[in-house]
């Protein structure tokens, strides 16, 4: 058998894939396929590279870690700086490729990869520190153990931060994180509601509401705490209601975006409001 070092990362994960696939029966060749048995031999190899990819992947996240953490000296050029951006650009887009395994996304959280993560937030530059952002919501959503950890871990508040970033897409992303936070977490749902999130994402809305994709993810977010709020959110709901009913009329009669639009409705409905939309043209 063959030395399997050298393997890109991405064929691991493409064979890893592939394999559960094959074991599970779901590919859409599985009834017409032709092709013979795997033969013992085969097995083993594939078996013995699959072993070894998953040992790669790990390594890999420590391997990204490790220089996501790593510092130039205060005199470095500016393009030194430059080009150390653009590294540690490709490092997170690479670790956000494997974070959306859900075990590479629990390994992440058990090594640590956190603070890396928080780190970058704190002293990186928008790109990186959006692209951070992603990585979390990647991590979390749908997650709940990766959630409670980063919760524990002090994600929320660098986060939110980043909610009030001069970046347009820094501030979209950490909204993803957030949202990806929020969903399912009963803890996150207390911190939100602690910190008037609500009001937060009220006048976010306000702040870009040229943006689509922001007023889209903020509607979205609202319409989740509408439908199962807390005390406090249902209190902030209704101190906040003249100006969510002012967006909700705003956004439904000069979106030129259909998801925007139907993300009001969708609003609307779940705070009553669907009067507010008959006169509307």
């Amino acid at each position: 058998m063959g030395d399997n070092a050298g393997v890109p990362d991405s064929l691991w994960k493409a064979l890893f894939e592939w394999s559960i696939l094959q074991q599970d029966g779901t590919t859409a060749s599985t009834s017409q396929s032709t092709a013979a048995p795997i033969s013992d031999t085969d097995r083993a190899w594939l078996e013995e590279a699959l072993a070894s990819g998953i040992v790669d992947l790990s390594k890999k996240l420590v391997e990204i870690k490790e220089q996501l953490e790593k510092g130039l000296p205060a005199s470095a050029s500016e393009d030194a700086v430059a080009r150390d951006e653009e590294h540690k650009a490709r490092l997170l887009d690479e670790l956000l490729d494997l974070v959306e395994s859900i075990d590479q996304a629990k390994d992440l959280s058990t090594i640590g990869g956190l603070s890396t993560l928080l780190h970058v937030i704190a002293g990186g530059a928008p790109g990186l520190q959006w692209r951070a952002c992603e990585v979390i919501a990647t991590c979390a959503q749908n997650n709940p153990s990766v959630q409670e950890s980063f919760f524990r871990d002090g994600v929320m508040p660098s986060i939110w931060g980043l909610l009030s970033s001069d970046d347009a897409t820094c501030r979209l992303k950490a909204l993803l994180a957030v949202s990806c936070m929020l969903r399912g977490s009963a803890e996150v749902r207390g911190w939100w509601s602690a910190q008037d999130g609500v009001g937060k994402v009220v006048d976010l809305v306000a702040h870009d509401k040229e943006n689509n994709r922001i007023v889209r993810k903020c509607l979205q977010i609202l319409n989740y705490v509408a439908d199962d709020p807390t005390a406090q959110d249902r209190e902030q709901l209704v101190a906040h209601g003249p100006e969510i009913e002012e967006i909700l009329v705003r956004t439904v009669s000069t979106a030129e975006d259909h998801d925007v639009e139907m993300a009001a409705i969708e609003l609307g409905k779940s705070l009553g409001l669907q009067n507010l939309f008959k006169n509307v043209s």
